[in-house]
């Protein structure tokens, strides 16, 4: 969920493609992911952090920086 979530919020893609990514998921599955991590992060501020480091790691790989 957390993995479809940051390539939501970092790729911007929609939900389909994430889905296909994910071995054909549905785009409902996606969407069911992405609420529940957002609600997470709202009320968790451990998992919050977490999210927030693996997406400043990713954002900061050379992978994402070319």
């Amino acid at each position: 969920q957390v993995a479809m979530y940051l390539c939501r919020k970092i790729l911007d893609i929609g939900v389909a493609d994430i889905g296909r990514a994910f071995g054909g998921r549905d785009h409902t599955t996606v969407l069911h992911a992405l609420s529940k991590v957002k609600d997470s992060i709202a009320i968790d501020e451990e998992f919050s952090r977490d999210v927030s480091h693996l997406e400043k790691t990713i954002n900061n790989s050379e992978w994402i920086n070319g």
